[in-house]
């Protein structure tokens, strides 16, 4: 979804058109999690068992409900595609008690990257409320250009792509396909996890299972970014971000 500007490591991803193109029914066969922990606003810490693993030490909370502008540790870029491609631009964020307020219009991509690489075996975490039904909405992580990227991005109506970054620019598709029962509520919070441990990822929204494969490619440390990705919208996307967590996978 993004390009690496100056020293940021935000990978080079593949475009709505490209992403849209992709859909196939096709289930990546993940079981839903029961747990409390995977429901959106319930909070994490070190030790506590989440979706068949366990959570690590906690290397980033980023709470978007308790501060002005970005919370320390993120950084939040934009970067528009009409009338021609630009640059990605440093920005800040519009924060309340409903969290940050990434606002994409048509052709735009909007990115909260943590502020320095994160190791690669780790848990995301993405607490957000989503109002609009246009574009898509991901998490990627241990994203560097010279290395690769993990990628999973969801369309409301359930639809999702999740794919492995090749080194200096390049994807390739790891699982693609409708997530049954496993869609944004709109205008609510969600909850959506993403795992790599070892070389096997998983995904979750809400507590259903959305996908899982494995990786071709060892992973290195790299940014943690959550993004929306408007590129042919018809219309503004507005995503509340509450938090994102980011904690080592055990």
């Amino acid at each position: 979804m993004a390009l690496a500007a100056g020293s940021i490591g935000i990978y080079f991803a593949a475009g709505f058109v490209m992403r849209a193109s992709q859909r196939a029914l096709q289930s990546g066969g993940l079981a839903s999690c029961s747990s409390s922990l995977a429901q959106p606003g319930v909070a994490l810490s070190e030790g506590k068992s989440l979706c068949g693993g366990t959570l690590g030490s906690e290397y980033l909370l980023a709470d978007c409900t308790l501060t002005e502008g970005t919370p320390s540790g993120a950084v939040l870029w934009k970067k528009s595609y009409k009338p021609t491609e630009g640059d990605w631009m440093k920005t800040t964020a519009t924060t309340g008690s409903d969290g940050c307020k990434l606002s994409a219009p048509p052709d735009v991509d909007v990115s909260f990257d943590t502020a320095t690489h994160q190791p690669p075996t780790t848990v995301v975490v993405a607490d957000f409320t989503y109002e609009a039904n246009a574009g898509s909405v991901g998490i990627q992580l241990a994203c560097s250009e010279a290395a690769s990227c993990i990628d999973i991005s969801m369309f409301q109506e359930g639809l999702y792509t999740l794919d492995e970054g090749r080194p200096n620019d390049g994807w390739d598709s790891l699982s693609k396909g409708v997530a049954f029962g496993a869609t944004f509520r709109e205008g609510a919070a969600n909850r959506m996890i993403l795992r790599l441990h070892g070389r096997h990822v998983s995904v979750y929204l809400n507590g259903r299972g959305v996908t899982q494969a494995d990786v071709s490619r060892i992973q290195s440390p790299g940014f943690v970014d959550f993004y929306i990705d408007n590129r042919g919208g018809p219309g503004t996307e507005t995503v509340w971000l509450q938090r994102l967590y980011v904690f080592e996978s055990r």
